[in-house]
């Protein structure tokens, strides 16, 4: 039993806690039990000592018991009857008509996880790896050919969704891939919890959803396993229950059916005997010997150690499919407190065990021998090739190695003398792992990164990780402008988190400082005073008291397996800074909770707050105590409302809304617009009819106004209640709620410096790319993919910095839309649900994602559908960002609820080793959908000339002395013109126009590029390359959006007057948008206030996103607020200077990222100029950050744009 509360601390610092029971928050009124012992807790659990591995077969008397399982192992908690314990928080819901498939879930959307990695497999042919884990999607990587896999040159291919719920429901623990299948499972989200897809992972289309109402899994599974190559196919899958189940497939009908070779542990050994597996049936593992053997853990007795510590032993069983006959393993292998993980040869000759006391099995079957190796840290991942020569491990951190864990390669030729190969230690438990079949190199996890490294050579291992880190510390300014955040990623001396960004809540705006001051931010003991919280044991239990001095006060009601453990704290004081309130964010559960301090007894639960995917870290109070922000494992920072936290009602602090009875009708009365009640779309005056709730396993109502009333006041915080009610005599959608407060709006920055800033409704504004960042997602049932959109296809409707600048001023999101003189949404809960059914929906028939492509050219065919009454635009395709040249419709019918459309694109495709395939549609109501395929592409050996044209111009001198001259606009132009001239000569041929000062007018421009486009037209090709430079004055108009480039003859008097038909316009572009090559716009304008006052990326984002609309590939010399700085010694702007430089060969060198093959390619180039301007304007007053997109192709073109002869001395 669980009774380690360092264990449960760190097992919910690792986000491993699944699960939590039933019961709810003990009412305010109720005292802790008689306290027979009071102690004060371990600081942390401690791993078994020692790494070096030695022979041993029996365990010491230092074994430790089974509770102290390593939190990143875990899976989901069983009951005293064997089924799975339902929290109360997540899984209690109530049906109330309405499936779950219909509701958004929020999700970050990157290449690559921003949870912790649980599983990691290879693909047969090598080419592909395979992750999962907490953040509760597959991501896929893939090489194009053995080069890249020697280059390793791993580019993120896919993410394969599966259906998700908030909490743990979603998360991924187990992969395994056979052929043309990928395996997934965890903790499913459909009810039963215990569902296995099959899905192919080199296309992400789902092939079959296991599940069997009678034989299959009902409870979380933690561990997959295919048989061999060769015969039938078959998958063994273990549950936490210890339930055992073979799936084997029809080949004629391709159905797959159940089997069940072993019970759950309460049918098997009885129900006390299941109830002390539980923990140790978190772990799981599982194994084939050939194809039709399964070898599975089995529980063989309780011993007691010297110490009298009571551990867990465990025999291997192997069991025949076909009969169900059953025979133990050697008797020699022992296991001890959980077998972590298990891994066997094809031919089942071999195999290998591994459990949590930190030994290692190599099992010769065929001999019924074991070699008992012991390991100083626990193993949780193994992977044996299939020829069973080579042997890849992953083991947790050891005090003994620091902290570090350790990641082991063993030559296992001959089994019974195995020796290490390579040993590597890491900073991360290594939770899944593979080796590929070759054996040349492993691929494993480190938190929510891939690491892939090489067997043999000394290369440099691919860390595969998104720029996301979690936030362990947050925190308000101290002085005014209040409403400005400060946070921080990374531990530095004692733990202590540096701050690292910040963050204007008013402005909506990502700060520009280099260094942050302390001293200038709120400290979450700032208003501590003298009270602390501790966790004590009492009873052997845990418990968390509050401490005034050393004098113990009340307790918080909080029980760490239902509610989580506290790991942040945040003491909030009343107007004369005297602490009142305490507010805790958990792990585990994930909520922030406040708690009224009190002198004994219990603490009552002010308020509960909702919405932190993983632990909270930490807290902060704004400095007028009107806000609560926290920072989180899941990367986000959050905004709670904290006002009139001691003024509202008892009943107001639970649903934000009070009532009173008239007749024989409880009518809302007040109601907060930020509350959790008006989030679903009650108002004043609404009627409740009825409420729902669940204790256990009956449901609960009242009707009644005064027995409903009183439901509302006593039910626990963590009580899901469903409401039925009416609006002026008309029933209204029910819904279901805790009484748990949403956050004011979230907040995600990533390390690159992309943001989103979005409420829970789904209003948001973000960065330049930072609408792609999130989306949300639909789940679709079991026989269908989850529907995921990003925000960037709402964005006309859903960014809204309008109403974001004033959200926090405001208070809700309902205040912030009238102050910006608009009307609120009627139910925000709902906002984001309208948009995705005006959605049109895309899917691509032709060709396949992994499809081979040979010879230049192919035809995409797309069926579009649309809501019935919605119009649908002219929708248009591109790979690789080159537009298809024409497109015809080639059938239309009506289906139900709309109108289908189906499309067909002449694709010409440019000379890359991958493709990626786009096609993008919106309908009349503004909203998009887009869809794509990636294939291969067999490149001919003949290769048509390219030719490159190149557009510049810059403007020192304006007409009107009003505008402010620049110095070094028409060097820029000239610099970049002469450098494309000369480097790229040997890769292109080369033409280009230069509008200079007095030349740079908007009818020459407009002239030039139209009889341009026109000449072009018909003899451009894929791999011709169009080159904008523009270098002078930026302006926008803020009535249209529209962004301009201000020419030498405009007025100044003109542009203060938003009148800007001197002006050039970024719709000109327009005029090339139909021409079938790659166009890529560079810009070095100057948006330092000149003609307006800039107050956000705004003004530069618009135009730049309607270029990537078009995936123009875009490279801009600031952020929309910043000045683009010249530099009087070089005499070029900054931005300028390094831009040519990296043409020049700076980009292409190994110390500057290139991988020096004498080309300069867009990626390098990317790469080189962001991260040299950045470094250039460190310690400058002018700030300096580039930006470039769209970012998810940077990975696939090999843009190639100079060519470098004799490479520049760096």
């Amino acid at each position: 039993m669980l009774r380690s509360v360092a264990f449960i601390i760190w097992l919910a610092s690792w986000g491993g806690f699944c699960c939590f029971a039933t019961a709810e928050l003990p009412p305010e009124s109720a005292l802790p039990g008689q306290k027979r012992s009071l102690r004060k807790l371990p600081s942390e659990a401690q791993l078994p000592q020692g790494w070096q591995p030695t022979r041993d077969s029996r365990p010491g008397p230092d074994v430790p018991a089974e509770s102290a399982l390593p939190a990143s192992m875990l899976a989901s908690q069983v009951g005293d009857n064997g089924k799975q314990v339902q929290p109360a928080a997540d899984q209690a819901a109530i049906p109330i008509g309405r499936p779950p498939a219909g509701l958004p879930w929020l999700r970050m959307n990157f290449d690559g996880h921003t949870g912790a990695i649980r599983a990691v497999r290879f693909t047969a042919d090598g080419r592909r790896v395979c992750s999962a884990g907490d953040d509760k999607a597959v991501h896929a990587w893939s090489a194009p050919d053995r080069d890249a896999i020697q280059r390793g040159n791993w580019v993120h291919e896919r993410a394969i969704r599966w259906q998700i719920e908030r909490g743990p429901r979603g998360r991924i623990y187990a992969l395994a891939t056979r052929g043309d299948l990928l395996a997934l499972a965890g903790h499913g989200a459909t009810g039963r919890l215990g569902e296995i897809l099959l899905v192919d992972p080199a296309t992400g289309e789902l092939k079959r959803a296991l599940t069997d109402a009678q034989i299959g899994h009902q409870q979380v599974v933690t561990a997959l396993a295919f048989a061999s190559e060769g015969g039938q196919r078959r998958l063994a899958s273990v549950d936490v229950t210890g339930r055992v189940v073979v799936w084997s497939e029809d080949p004629e009908t391709g159905l797959w059916r159940a089997k069940q070779l072993v019970g759950s542990d309460v049918e098997v050994d009885g129900q006390d005997t299941a109830k002390s597996l539980e923990m140790a049936r978190r772990v799981g593992a599982i194994s084939f010997l050939g194809p039709e053997h399964v070898v599975v853990p089995r529980f063989a007795k309780h011993e007691r150690t010297s110490s009298g510590r009571q551990v867990i032993t465990w025999r291997l069983q192997r069991i025949h499919v076909q009969t169900g006959a059953a025979e133990l393993l050697s008797a020699e292998g022992v296991h001890y407190r959980a077998i972590s993980a298990m891994t066997a040869s094809s031919n089942g000759a071999w195999l290998v065990s591994a459990d949590l006391f930190g030994r290692l099995l190599f099992w010769d079957v065929a001999q019924d021998r074991v070699q008992v190796v012991r390991q100083g840290a626990a193993t949780v991942a193994l992977s044996l090739t299939p020829d069973g020569t080579r042997l890849a491990v992953g083991t947790t951190r050891s005090s003994r190695l620091n902290g570090n864990a350790l990641v082991q390669v063993w030559d296992t030729r001959r089994i019974a003398s195995p020796e290490i190969v390579s040993q590597h230690q890491t900073a991360a438990d290594v939770m899944g792992i593979d080796i590929d079949p070759r054996g040349s190199r492993i691929a494993y996890a480190q938190s929510n990164a891939l690491v892939v490294r090489d067997v043999a050579s000394n290369r440099k291992p691919v860390s595969l990780r998104p720029p996301v880190r979690p936030v362990l510390r947050v925190a308000f300014a101290k002085d005014r402008p209040f409403y400005r955040l400060a946070f921080g990623s990374r531990k530095a001396a004692r733990d202590s988190v540096a701050l690292e960004r910040t963050f204007d809540l008013r402005q909506v705006r990502l700060g520009d400082k280099n260094t942050i001051r302390d001293a200038d931010w709120l400290s979450e003991s700032g208003w501590k005073s003298d009270w602390e919280l501790r966790t004590l044991l009492d009873s052997d239990k845990e418990v968390f008291s509050l401490f005034q001095g050393n004098q113990r006060r009340g307790q918080l009601p909080l029980d760490a397996l239902r509610h989580g453990v506290p790991t942040a704290t945040c003491w909030i004081p009343d107007a004369n800074g005297k602490p009142y309130a305490v507010a805790v964010g958990t792990a585990g559960r994930n909520n922030i909770y406040v708690f009224e301090l009190a002198d004994e007894g219990i603490c009552p639960l002010i308020r509960q707050f909702r919405g932190h995917e993983e632990a909270v870290r930490s807290l902060s109070v704004s400095r007028d105590l009107r806000y609560l922000a926290s920072g989180a494992d899941d990367a986000t920072v959050r905004v709670w409302p904290l006002r009139d936290l001691r003024r509202d009602d008892a009943i107001v602090q639970r649903w934000g809304a009070n009532f009173t009875i008239e007749g024989e009708e409880l009518l809302i009365d007040s109601i907060r617009p930020d509350g959790p009640l008006f989030f679903r779309g009650m108002r004043l005056g609404d009627v409740i009819r009825r409420v729902r709730w669940r204790e256990g396993d009956e449901i609960n109502e009242a009707e009644g106004p005064d027995e409903i009333l009183a439901a509302l006041q006593t039910l626990a915080f963590d009580t899901l209640v469903v409401f039925e009610y009416q609006r002026q005599g008309i029933a209204q959608e029910s819904f279901q709620s805790f009484a748990a407060w949403h956050p004011l709006a979230s907040l995600f920055v990533a390390e690159n410096r992309e943001w989103a800033y979005w409420t829970p409704a789904g209003y948001y504004d973000a960065s330049f790319g930072g609408h792609q960042l999130f989306g949300w997602q639909i789940n679709q049932g079991l026989e269908q993919s989850p529907d995921f959109f990003l925000a960037e296809q709402f964005r006309k409707k859903l960014e809204r910095p309008d109403v974001m600048r004033r959200l926090i001023d405001a208070g809700s999101a309902a205040e912030a839309f009238r102050d910006a003189k608009l009307q609120p949404p009627a139910s925000e809960d709902k906002v984001v649900l309208n948009e995705y059914r005006l959605k049109p929906r895309i899917t691509i028939l032709a060709p396949q994602s992994g499809a081979t492509i040979n010879g230049s050219q192919l035809v995409v065919r797309a069926a579009i559908q649309v809501r019935a009454g919605l119009a649908i635009m002219p929708p248009k395709a591109f790979a690789n960002g080159v537009v298809a040249a024409s497109r015809r419709l080639v059938q239309e019918r009506d289906v139900e609820g709309g109108h289908e459309f189906v499309y067909e694109w002449n694709m010409r495709l440019p000379s890359d080793r991958q493709v990626v395939l786009n096609v993008v549609a919106s309908t009349d109501a503004e909203v998009a959908d887009f869809a794509s395929v990636l294939v291969d592409h067999e490149l001919s050996a003949s290769k048509s000339p390219r030719r490159m044209y190149v557009f510049a111009a810059g403007v020192n001198n304006y007409r009107d002395s009003q505008i402010q001259r620049l110095d070094y606009a028409v060097d820029n132009a000239r610099s970049v013109v002469d450098v494309l001239a000369r480097r790229a000569e040997p890769l292109y041929g080369n033409s280009a126009i230069t509008l200079l000062d007095s030349r740079a007018t908007r009818s020459l421009w407009r002239n030039v590029t139209a009889a341009y486009a026109e000449t072009l037209r018909d003899r451009i090709s894929p791999d011709d390359l169009l080159v904008f430079f523009l270098s002078g004055h930026g302006v926008r108009d803020a009535s249209t959006g529209e962004y301009y480039f201000v020419t030498a003859d405009a007025r100044y008097a003109d542009i203060k007057a938003e009148r800007f038909e001197d002006c050039m316009s970024f719709s000109d572009f327009a005029a090339f948008a139909h021409l079938p090559c790659r166009k890529l716009v560079v810009l070095d304008t100057c948006h330092s206030g000149a003609f307006q006052t800039p107050q956000s990326q705004h003004d530069l984002k618009a135009a730049i996103r309607a270029l990537q609309d078009d995936l123009v590939f875009t490279l801009t010399a600031s952020e929309g607020n910043q000045e683009a700085a010249e530099d009087r010694q070089r005499q070029l702007g900054r931005f300028t200077f390094r831009l040519v430089e990296g043409l020049n060969g700076a980009a292409d060198s190994p110390a500057n990222g290139g991988n020096d093959d004498g080309q300069v390619r867009w990626s390098e180039l990317v790469k080189y100029v962001t991260t040299a301007v950045v470094n250039d304007s460190e310690g400058t007053e002018t700030v300096q950050r580039p930006t470039f997109g769209p970012a998810n192709l940077l990975n696939y073109v090999e843009l190639p744009l100079t060519s470098i002869r004799n490479k520049p001395t760096q």
